[in-house]
């Protein structure tokens, strides 16, 4: 009897755990922009315990599946700072990320701008 129960809790676990990975992967695609939405664009992302100074800024972006999981791949923006990995590339994994922001290069440029004074 109490290996019963012992093999019965281990497939219900088994199954939550099934159920659970295959939401997460559901969940990670379908919260993740559409490619188009990053066009011509600069992407600048943060994770989680990041200051807003301590963001990547990434052009050239795509969101690839590479290995099962949603990546964000292109190349480090010019930020003109000190030791920036500028013309880098540089990839993220997308379910990493806890905040973005989108901007046209020129309002990227204008950002930049008005933190340098």
């Amino acid at each position: 009897m109490k290996s019963f129960l012992v093999a019965g809790t281990l497939a219900s676990i088994a199954i939550v755990s099934i159920v659970s990975l295959q939401r997460t992967d559901a969940e990670d695609t379908k919260l993740a922009p559409n490619n188009r939405d990053f066009h011509g664009k600069i992407v600048t992302v943060y994770f989680d315990g990041q200051t807003l100074s301590q963001g990547a800024c990434v052009t050239d972006v795509e969101l690839k599946q590479i290995g099962g999981k949603m990546i964000l791949v292109g190349t480090y923006a010019d930020t003109h700072r000190p030791g920036d990995m500028a013309g880098s590339s540089v990839g993220i994994a997308w379910d990493r990320v806890a905040m973005y922001y989108v901007m046209t290069p020129e309002k990227f440029e204008a950002h930049l701008k008005a933190a340098q004074r």
